[in-house]
């Protein structure tokens, strides 16, 4: 019963810190953080997502771990496209520092027209 519990909890905090997405282009579902990795799926262009979380801009290459057409996996953040939010909801799933080639920016994130959006601010 505990176990079942643990997972239920598991469960919906997972879904709630999840964020609604798409990737705009043909996408790599990848089992690992890698360009090379095993393929879970290939993403057609304007498949729904999930963004469960994004691997800071100071990791290089960049990835958001992401749940589509039932399979987790990991996309290129740059592919990653946020449906829309504040930076406060943003960072929460690790996505901030968007620069401006990343599909997820839009001028309403980069306040102060850098062309960075949801600046870390440390």
């Amino acid at each position: 019963m505990n176990r079942l519990i643990a997972l239920l909890v598991t469960a919906t905090t997972s879904t709630a810190l999840a964020y609604p997405g798409s990737v705009p282009a043909t996408a790599r579902l990848s089992v690992l953080t890698s360009a090379s990795g095993p393929l879970v799926a290939t993403l057609p262009a304007r498949t729904n997502l999930e963004i469960v979380s994004c691997t800071a801009t100071s990791c290089t290459p960049t990835w958001c771990k992401v749940t589509a057409q039932g399979k987790t996996g990991w996309v290129e953040r740059p592919l990653v496209r946020a449906k829309y939010g504040r930076c406060t909801e943003l960072s929460k799933i690790g996505l901030f520092d968007i620069k401006k080639t990343e599909a997820s920016y839009t001028p309403g994130l980069d306040r102060d027209n850098d062309g960075i959006g949801c600046n870390r601010v440390e």
